[in-house]
């Protein structure tokens, strides 16, 4: 099993990943890194996006909030 779907990820890094599935730009660096690390998102012509080990852990995370208060983004009724 990749290290990707096995490492515990903060909130906001959940957030992070969450808010790259729905092509949001305003994330934040150290999470954007961290992300990379562990081989979950990449960078594309269109931005960042999520590998398809991305893919999987975001499936495995179910569905939570998209922002943290104090955090520039969107939430689910900009969907």
């Amino acid at each position: 099993m990749e290290r990707g779907l096995l490492a515990p990820l903060s909130p906001n890094e959940e957030m992070a990943l969450r808010r790259i599935s729905h092509g949001s730009t305003q994330i934040a660096e150290i999470h954007v890194q961290r992300l990379m690390r562990l081989a979950l998102i990449q960078g594309g012509p269109l931005g960042l996006q999520l590998t398809e080990l991305g893919k999987q852990r975001l499936a495995g995370m179910g569905h939570g909030p998209l922002l943290v208060t104090g955090e520039v983004g969107f939430d689910d009724a900009d969907l």
